[in-house]
């Protein structure tokens, strides 16, 4: 992303892949695994991200995959959260980029 507005784009579709996982963040089982897990939460911090530039969350027409108190299949669990973790490990890159947006 070169402009605000694609930073934008990006931190939209960062929301909508971290809505659907929130929820996991949350889950017992999956804290017992991961001692931590809570503390990596992103989607406030994103949202944050968004009201800084003036846009609105995305309208997503569509519930998170994993629903707030719905039991979660661990594999499928750990799947999802090893992808949002790979892109907590880019975001450093991508910040770095993004202050020299202004």
């Amino acid at each position: 992303f070169d402009t605000l507005e694609g930073y934008g784009r990006f931190a939209g579709v960062q929301w909508a892949f971290h809505r659907d996982i929130d929820a996991l963040y949350d889950d017992a089982g999956l804290i017992a695994l991961l001692p931590g897990l809570a503390e990596r939460r992103r989607l406030g911090l994103i949202a944050q991200d968004l009201i800084d530039l003036g846009l609105s969350e995305p309208l997503v027409d569509t519930p998170p995959v994993f629903p707030s108190e719905q039991s979660v299949d661990a594999a499928t669990a750990l799947g999802w959260l090893y992808v949002a973790e790979g892109s907590n490990l880019g975001a450093a890159l991508l910040r770095k980029a993004a202050a020299k947006l202004g």
